[in-house]
């Protein structure tokens, strides 16, 4: 159930999760195993028959036990004393550039964990919702210093705040499309542009290299409902570095976290996704590496597409009513979805139903047999909503805010599913 994790922090401490760490290992232990079994058995008698002491084996065989079960002891002991971290960040790069990030610890064995952050951040306990059963408290003993007296199987989170970011992914915004440069070694496991409901993933790059995406690619992507489902069907490696198959999960957690936050304001972004171990958390003291997922995020306004372009959707809010339809039972549906365009636009704009948008075949109808299909635009000065023709130029004093917000609400009775009609907002010439 979603509302499990209906806080931002819930989030968080999933996509954390999602990434999981994996357990210790012994390929050579079989070997060992046969190996001990020998020792103690065949070569044993072996070497005490050819020091004629076959006798001795009262005391051997009891000796040799001990000693191996002792040794696999020891080193079993060691495997299983083990903690495993693992983080889930977004990023947001901009103007107003913000980073938030959930911190999860699991051991198995009881002991105690002291977690320091820097100055810059601010640390609070995570929200979990549902999640709480075996969650450890902490104890603050400083603005950004938190103690963990775990017990056995017990595991910890913690979600950081902070202004700022500190990526080496650039994204340069033009008229064109996106231009991604990486400065760094860490891997760029995805990236590319998402404009709901498309999504267009790029070439990955290489240390130091650029990879480009233009309009044109976004707009000849597959529609899809949401970002994860495209990540999901991507030719992509479902593993992160042999550390689990959910990332692209924590993806689709962080995203969300972006948007509710207020992180994420615009309904374009470039994203990258990045395995980087978070370096900047000081564990009992002393530097850690802790491994996890980052989601970086390059806003894209309207104001970067240039004097003429389009806008899709970004779902606001929708409800359907099951009730009588011309005296039988059918479905009475409202929609309202905002579209942002370019604040200081100098054109008037159109609302193209299905326009650009010809895979998202859910959303396309025909306008001569969906006649009871009303169409109505947010009029701000009257502070309400009234009819317009579609594929009519709008009035920008009337429906486009100032900050370059059109809001539109469809509506019809009928049978069936609901109906699902967006369009896509143009401006200038299009594209």
């Amino acid at each position: 159930d979603d509302q499990i994790f209906a806080e931002d922090g819930s989030l968080l401490v999933r996509a954390a999760l999602s990434v999981t760490e994996p357990t210790t290992n012994y390929p050579w232990m079989p070997a060992v195993v046969v190996g001990y079994a020998l020792l103690v058995g065949p070569l044993n008698l072996w070497v005490l028959r050819r020091r004629r002491r076959l006798e001795w084996a009262w005391i051997t065989v009891p000796s040799l036990g001990l000693a191996g079960v002792l040794t696999f002891w020891l080193v079993g002991a060691a495997g299983s004393d083990v903690v495993y971290f693992s983080h889930g960040t977004v990023e947001v790069v901009g103007e107003d550039a913000q980073t938030r990030r959930g911190v999860v610890a699991a051991t198995s064995r009881a002991r105690s964990l002291e977690l320091e952050f820097g100055a810059d951040w601010e640390a609070s306990p995570a929200a979990t919702g549902n999640l709480a059963q075996d969650l450890a408290q902490p104890t603050i003993s400083g603005a950004s210093t938190y103690r963990y007296d775990l017990a056995s199987l017990e595991w910890l989170a913690v979600d950081v705040y902070r202004r700022g970011v500190s990526t080496t992914l650039n994204a340069e915004v033009s008229e064109r499309g996106v231009e991604l440069t990486t400065n760094s070694s860490i891997p760029v496991v995805v990236w590319g542009i998402h404009a709901y409901p498309k999504t267009v993933l790029g070439e990955l790059p290489g240390t130091g290299e650029s990879r480009f995406l233009s309009w044109e690619d976004v707009l000849e992507a597959e529609s899809s409902w949401s970002l994860v489902d495209v990540l999901w069907s991507a030719e992509q490696p479902l593993t992160v570095g042999g550390r689990g198959d959910l990332w692209w999960t924590a993806v689709e957690n962080l995203t969300v976290v972006g948007y509710r936050a207020g992180m994420l304001e615009v309904p374009f972004f470039a994203f990258a996704v990045t395995q980087s171990p978070a370096t900047d958390i000081a564990v009992d003291g002393g530097t850690s590496d802790i491994e996890g997922i980052t989601l970086t995020v390059f806003p894209i306004s309207a104001d970067e597409m240039g004097d003429s372009g389009w806008a899709f959707a970004r779902p606001v809010w929708s409800e359907d009513t099951f009730g009588p339809v011309d005296d039988a039972a059918g479905i009475s549906s409202q929609r309202i979805v905002s579209y942002r365009l370019p604040r200081a636009l100098s054109v008037s704009p159109r609302l193209s139903v299905g326009g650009l948008d010809p895979d998202f075949n859910r959303f396309r109808f025909d306008p001569a047999e969906e006649s009871d299909l009303v169409w109505e635009a947010w009029n701000w000065a009257q502070a309400e909503f009234v009819p317009i023709d579609v594929d009519r130029e709008l009035d920008r004093g009337r429906f486009v805010a100032p900050s370059g917000e059109v809001l539109i609400r469809s509506g019809s009775e009928e049978w069936g599913p609901p109906l699902l009609t967006e369009g896509v907002m143009l401006w200038g010439e299009g594209r």
